[in-house]
């Protein structure tokens, strides 16, 4: 089945309304560049610990700037964290990838990965409102709304 079009809009890109015209919406569904994709997968365990840190901040989601100190450490940052990562990973039966990058390093690797990626990638990192599936995978939810908060 040929998916819908939308006139006067990117491929993939569908408008909606709720009920009764409470709210309009877009959503645009394009694949990511694999380098990107596996870049996400390497770093679950660190989108993993970004959430839950912004859970423990009483945020659904927060960028990095507030909780990034001046000398470039972390708050919560430290080895134990990563160990403990790797602990609960082994008890459930998964498969731990070792990131690549630090927890305080992950927003600007991103950002270059995106960068080498090309075309508007390196444009949409700063609009990162979600990973999914299971709010570490690599698929993005990105929200350009100017207000809200964003990871």
């Amino acid at each position: 089945m040929a998916t819908p079009k939308t006139p006067n809009a990117p491929r993939g890109t569908v408008h909606g309304t709720t009920s009764h015209s409470l709210a309009n919406f877009i959503v645009r569904a394009i694949p990511m560049p694999e380098s990107m994709t596996t870049f996400l997968q390497v770093n679950q365990s660190i989108i993993s610990r970004l959430e839950r840190e912004a859970q423990h901040e009483g945020h659904d989601h927060q960028h990095q700037p507030h909780s990034v100190h001046e000398n470039g450490a972390v708050e919560g940052d430290g080895a134990d964290g990563l160990v403990g990562d790797e602990e609960a990973a082994i008890a459930n039966g998964e498969i731990l990838q070792r990131p690549t990058v630090r927890l305080e390093e992950f927003w600007v690797a991103f950002q270059d990965v995106a960068k080498a990626a090309g075309g508007e990638w390196g444009r949409r990192v700063d609009h990162v409102w979600a990973f999914g599936p299971n709010r570490v995978g690599p698929n993005l939810l990105l929200d350009y709304r100017s207000e809200g908060e964003r990871w």
